[in-house]
């Protein structure tokens, strides 16, 4: 229901979570990281959701977000120019400061 709410704000939402590690297979597999999330409330989230991402720190300290199902995070994307990828958001400059690529997750922002 909140969702729903939130959702008529704006066009595009983006919700921030904790994940956790989940085992496979009673942990014989090994285990991913999962949305941190209860029962219903994740599949419901997951089934509504475009995409969903890891975000992480590469080795320059530039922001990423991850949509690829690479087996360790249970991530991905309906987006085709998504899917798969591992997008830097937030590009760290020399002097410590960050540009911003949000378009290449929003491309309707490159045309503004």
């Amino acid at each position: 229901m909140v969702i729903d709410m939130v959702s008529k704000c704006a066009p595009n939402i983006i919700l921030c979570g904790h994940v956790k590690d989940v085992s496979l297979n009673e942990g014989l597999d090994g285990s991913v990281k999962d949305l941190d999330l209860t029962g219903k409330v994740k599949r419901i989230l997951s089934a509504r959701s475009d995409a969903i991402g890891f975000c992480h720190r590469d080795t320059n300290g530039n922001l990423c977000i991850n949509f690829g199902g690479d087996g360790e995070i249970l991530t991905g994307s309906r987006c085709q120019h998504l899917a798969g990828k591992d997008i830097i958001v937030a590009e760290r400059q020399e002097d410590g400061s960050f540009v911003s690529h949000w378009n290449r997750i929003f491309p309707s922002l490159s045309s503004k």
